[in-house]
C-alpha cells in the first residue's frame, strides 16, 4: 500500500514537471527563440542557368542546370536545413 502511495506521488511529480516544460516550450516558440538561424535565404545561380532537374536526398537537394546554347552543365549538392553550396560538379563544353 505504500509503495502505491509513493509511486503516485512521482507519477504527479512527473505530470507537473512535464507540464512546466510543455509550458516553457511554447513560450519559447510564440517568442521565435527556438527558430533556427537563417544564414541565407537565397542561392544565386550563375547568369542564364535554367534548373534542368532536381531530388532531395537524405536531407540534401541536388540541383542539375543547364546553360542555354551550350553544352555546358553543373550539378550542385546543397545542404537542405542550411542552405549553403556543399559541392559543385561542372561539366566542360564539349564543342
Amino acid at each position: 500500500m505504500r509503495a502505491i502511495k509513493v509511486l503516485i506521488v512521482v507519477m504527479g511529480i512527473l505530470i507537473i514537471a512535464g507540464v512546466v516544460v510543455l509550458g516553457i516550450k511554447i513560450a519559447d516558440r510564440m517568442e521565435g527563440k527556438d527558430e533556427p538561424e537563417k544564414k541565407e535565404d537565397l542561392i544565386t545561380l550563375p547568369p542564364h542557368a535554367q534548373i534542368k532537374d532536381f531530388q532531395t536526398q537524405d536531407g540534401q537537394i541536388i540541383l542539375r542546370l543547364s546553360f542555354p546554347g551550350t553544352t555546358h552543365e553543373e550539378i550542385w549538392l546543397i545542404h537542405g536545413k542550411k542552405g549553403e553550396v556543399l559541392k559543385k560538379i561542372v561539366t566542360q563544353d564539349l564543342v
